[in-house]
């Protein structure tokens, strides 16, 4: 994991809690560095914060589908659809 790019995103983070680009950005890090757990919080935070539409819970589910958590990854599933009923990605 790029340490740089980490510190930067934690201290965007640390000025700003609400900052969605920040929380996707350090979660896209953890998941490349293997931090799954770490990632699918960061991108909770993020869903929580962002639009309905946003991908954070999408993104979310994926990680969770990767590491065999089906029954996390289709709630998430379930939360973008409810919130986003147009989001085709979602259905599949």
């Amino acid at each position: 994991m790029s340490t740089e790019a980490s510190a930067a995103f934690e201290k965007a983070i640390a000025a700003d809690p609400k900052n969605v680009r920040a929380l996707m950005g350090l979660a896209a890090l953890e998941a490349a560095n293997g931090n799954t757990a770490r990632a699918v919080e960061l991108l909770d935070r993020a869903a929580a914060l962002g639009p309905p539409d946003g991908p954070a819970r999408y993104l979310a589910a994926q990680l969770l589908l990767a590491q065999g958590r089906t029954a996390e990854a289709e709630e998430r599933l379930r939360e973008v659809v409810e919130k986003s009923p147009a989001n085709g990605a979602a259905r599949n």
